[in-house]
């Protein structure tokens, strides 16, 4: 004994036919059809029964006999122009006065909303509240999707396509191309929440107004522009500053922020990373983890602010101040054996590779980061950039395999430490790296973004004499000894849960349609070089002779500087703590929200660009006038025909709603892009939101 639903069988048996009431063509009395010469028929609200027939594709007349309190078939005929078939006997069901129900004629029909239960759950919809709808609305399609599953247990599949044919009917946008991805979207989310045989909440019964419907329409425009106006944007948690304290980086931050009259609004991220990324170009290749002494603790970092003019280029300059006098940034030949680099800005490929094969250690600094990705967007010479920045991320090996018949030196490096200072505003992020084919960069990038955009009138450069001395009592024990770090059991165990979080997360977001190669690629890479450099500043130096070592400084000079160092490398072994991981992992996660907001839109043409661009910001934004949406999303450089073109493309897809003026519709600089949302799902890592930040504790 089957039992299934009408919609079930109409889904499964493409050969299906709907039995209509001869009495009244509006009613199912079954459905029939043929699968492998069996005749499935299905009564109305009476269960089912499963017979031999011999030629479906005759005119049939059935005859069925139920039980009025059992509801099951007890007894039935079945008459057709076709040779009789004997139905078999059914045996185990209880038959109390059977009625006979009158004769039916099979008509062919594939439209769900010929069966009357269909039919009347959707107009149930369309009709709710005091003014009935013409149409049926998505939120509709929401609650049919909630229906379906619970009473006809239907899985995606089937879900996915009673509602293409319901919506494809009765929704507005009938002629919506989309209505496949949108319906499978809904039937997903009804499958992943319910079950069959459970429940069926009410429907809330929202009090409409009897109010004129260009009253109802500007109630909700005044609202969705107050919302606007007040520009609720999604903005990123800040940047754990507080996990460098006991380090000269936090110390830093705090000297160029300035007090009085001299403090500044500059982000302190922006000190602590532009220090952090000018110290690994410096000396990162000497500070690795023992299990793998390749993985240098240098950095590729942007810093991403909403304008110009925020102090992105005073980070950079602060930051290279800090080693002035100290022969560790250069220009011309190399001062050391082992640390110091050189730094500039580069073309192309083959000037940068030329150049590593006069010095190891290279920071690129690029105060508008378009220039570089304007490069790495040429073809042939670009890609080759890109290419190389990407494999000595990883590897830290010259390949010269792009400069062949040039005149090299004799003595070439065996390793190199590539590093990356750049800044940009968001939008000249958004539109230039979009529109170039960036692959794997945004993994290998310590992407530091701030809101501020608040500036001052007096900005003083900041006196770092101090922490010079600070810095360099570390670094400069470099030139002779190589760090190498290794996880304590504590500190394993706590690495070991963070990273099962991200892969549950990964594979969330895989199963929610997007990819998170972008986001989470590289992260746990990301996570070692921040401890490499914890454990620079707070890790005990080595004893020699029961005395703590120091640099070997030359007297006499104004700034500290070292001698060149001779011998083989000596080792600085450390072990970390657990402290310093959660310190580490806490750099992780904001570097994974980081990546997630501000990721640039892909586009393989145009149109796919601007409609992701207008995505992305409707979802930080919520409510946002469309004028500061082609704003921020810098979208003026497009023609306001493509413009309104992908808006209605987006709003199409279901993802936003735009609320227009109803006494000026046409004027566009009061429309207001409100974001609805695709249904996904936010997860994080629950270790985090539990107050991770008060397990570790500073060091004074």
């Amino acid at each position: 004994m089957s039992k299934h639903t009408p919609s079930a069988y109409l889904l499964s048996h493409p050969d299906a036919k709907l039995i209509m009431s001869k009495s009244d063509p509006n009613e199912v009395v079954a459905i029939v059809s043929n699968k492998d010469n069996v005749t499935v028929i299905w009564m109305a609200d009476r269960g089912v029964v499963e017979h031999a027939y011999d030629d479906p594709n005759e005119t049939a007349k059935v005859t069925m006999t139920v039980s009025p309190e059992v509801g099951e078939p007890v007894e039935e005929k079945v008459e057709t122009t076709a040779p009789e078939a004997e139905a078999p006997a059914d045996e185990g069901f209880v038959v109390e006065e059977p009625v006979e129900k009158p004769m039916a004629t099979i008509v062919k029909s594939d439209d769900l909303l010929d069966i009357p239960v269909f039919r009347d759950r959707v107009n149930e919809i369309i009709g709710a509240g005091k003014k009935k709808k013409k149409y049926l609305p998505k939120s509709g399609l929401v609650r049919l999707a909630e229906i379906f599953r619970k009473q006809d247990g239907l899985d995606v599949e089937a879900l996915m396509l009673t509602l293409v044919q319901i919506a494809t009917k009765r929704c507005k946008d009938n002629g919506r191309d989309n209505w496949p991805e949108i319906c499978r979207q809904m039937a997903q989310h009804a499958c992943d929440n319910y079950k069959q045989g459970e429940a069926v909440n009410e429907p809330e019964d929202a009090e409409e107004e009897d109010i004129p419907v260009t009253e109802r329409l500007q109630h909700e425009y005044d609202e969705a522009a107050e919302k606007a106006d007040l520009n609720q944007e999604a903005e990123l948690d800040p940047y754990p500053c507080e996990i460098w304290k006991g380090t000269p980086y936090y110390d830093f931050a705090i000297v160029c922020r300035g007090e009085g009259i001299y403090q500044n609004f500059i982000p302190l991220e922006f000190f602590i990373n532009g220090l952090m990324t000018v110290t690994g170009a410096i000396a990162g290749h000497r500070i690795t983890p023992e299990f793998n002494p390749t993985l240098s603790s240098s950095f590729y970092t942007i810093l991403l602010t909403l304008i110009g003019g925020i102090g992105k280029g005073e980070a950079f300059d602060w930051s290279k101040k800090v080693y002035d006098g100290t022969g560790m940034l250069q220009q011309g030949l190399r001062n050391f054996k082992n640390i110091g680099a050189f730094w500039g800005d580069f073309g192309s490929a083959r000037g940068l590779i030329e150049k590593f094969t006069e010095h190891p250690n290279i920071l690129q600094e690029y105060a508008e980061l378009s220039t570089a990705i304007e490069k790495f967007g040429i073809s042939g010479s670009g890609t080759s950039f890109l290419d190389f920045n990407l494999n000595a991320y990883d590897k830290g090996k010259l390949n010269l395999s792009f400069i062949k018949g040039s005149k090299l030196p004799a003595n070439l490096p065996d390793r190199i430490n590539n590093s990356i200072l750049g800044s940009t505003t968001v939008s000249r992020w958004d539109g230039i790296a979009a529109a170039k084919n960036l692959d794997t960069f945004l993994q290998r990038v310590n992407l530091i973004a701030t809101t501020e955009i608040r500036t001052v009138p007096l900005l003083r450069t900041p006196d770092t004499e101090g922490i010079q001395q600070q810095v360099m009592d570390r670094v400069g024990l470099l030139e002779e000894y190589r760090l190498e770090w290794k996880l304590s059991a504590e500190a394993s165990e706590v690495l070991l849960a963070w990273h099962a979080s991200l892969q549950q997360r990964i594979q969330q977001a895989a199963r929610d349609g997007e990819d998170p190669s972008d986001v989470y690629g590289r992260i746990q890479v990301y996570v070692h070089r921040i401890i490499g450099h914890l454990a620079l500043f707070l890790a005990d130096v080595p004893v020699v002779n029961g005395q703590p070592v120091k640099p070997n400084y030359i007297d006499g000079n104004d700034h500290p500087y070292i001698r060149k160092a001779e011998g083989p490398d000596k080792v600085w072994n450390v072990e970390v703590p657990a402290d310093w991981m959660h310190r580490a992992i806490l750099a992780g996660e904001y570097q994974i929200k980081a990546r997630g907001m501000y990721r640039p839109p892909e586009g393989a043409d145009t149109r796919a660009l601007v409609e992701n661009l207008i995505r992305k910001w409707a979802v930080r934004m919520k409510y946002c006038r469309w004028t500061e949406l082609k704003r921020r999303a810098n979208l003026r450089r497009f023609s306001n025909g493509d413009l309104n073109k992908c808006l209605a493309g987006v709003e199409n897809s279901g993802l936003v709603t735009v609320k227009v003026d109803p006494e000026d519709p046409r004027n566009q600089k009061e429309w207001i892009v409100v974001w609805v949302g695709d249904g996904m799902k936010t997860r994080k890592w629950a270790e985090l939101r539990s107050g991770l930040k008060s397990r570790w504790k500073t060091k004074a």
